[in-house]
């Protein structure tokens, strides 16, 4: 129940608790058909609850059960566009267009304020947890279109989205999270100005969701970054 972009700690509402069950329970068996080679029958399965998915994100209960929606899509479509054996149909508008739209309806209905009920760990993975699904929506997209056409177009938009270059924070459990330290904007960059730290070498201790982001941005693989001077460092 948690990868670079969707957190445990945030599954606990009903309605989208609901939603990753579902999810779930769909990559289990897509993981039991990957051990018998037969993944293919079960695409439609999984093209179905995509369509399904769609459907619900047009009228969800709660931004909570949006996002919930949104990262299961995303979730799906990630077993349907980087799985060879079932990804041999040609290259499709709509869904290279659902996955900008649905990165942009995330961004356009994202909570300006969150509720005061949040712990500052909960509202940082809640506000991090919707800018790194923004993010992956148009990083799949991307790769969609890397994978069909041997070409991908950035553009602006997906350049500017911001999110916090604390990355390891991601992984930091209860006990170790400092409550007191204040959000501050200072931690936050651009997709396109983090990207070029990390080909810079400018960025100690790289992440899993950086190294996506470096792999993603840069073309290149961690172990392709330069090392610098320990001075030269950002302490993130």
């Amino acid at each position: 129940m948690k990868t670079q972009f969707i957190h445990p700690d945030l599954c606990q509402n009903r309605e989208a608790s609901t939603v990753y069950q579902n999810v779930q329970s769909l990559c289990k068996l897509h993981a039991q058909a990957s051990q018998g080679n037969n993944t293919t029958a079960l695409a439609p399965l999984l093209q179905q609850h995509c369509a399904e998915l769609l459907r619900k994100s047009g009228h969800p209960a709660s931004f909570q059960e949006l996002l919930a929606i949104i990262q299961s899509l995303l979730i799906l479509q990630c077993l349907l566009v980087l799985d060879e054996r079932t990804d041999d149909g040609p290259y499709s508008e709509t869904i290279s267009t659902m996955l900008s739209n649905v990165g942009r309806r995330l961004w356009q209905q994202a909570p300006i304020q969150l509720s005061h009920t949040l712990s500052p760990r909960e509202a940082w993975l809640f506000a991090e947890s919707v800018r790194r699904t923004i993010i992956v929506a148009f990083m799949l997209r991307s790769v969609y279109s890397l994978l069909k056409r041997n070409y991908s177009v950035r553009t602006p938009f997906v350049d500017s989205l911001p999110f916090d270059v604390r990355t390891p924070l991601w992984d930091t459990e209860h006990e170790d999270w400092d409550d007191t330290t204040p959000v501050s904007l200072e931690n936050m960059v651009s997709l396109q100005q983090y990207s070029t730290l990390l080909e810079s070498g400018a960025v100690h201790g790289i992440s899993p969701f950086s190294a996506l982001i470096l792999a993603a941005c840069k073309g290149k693989a961690v172990s392709d970054v330069p090392y610098p001077p320990v001075t030269g460092y950002k302490t993130y």
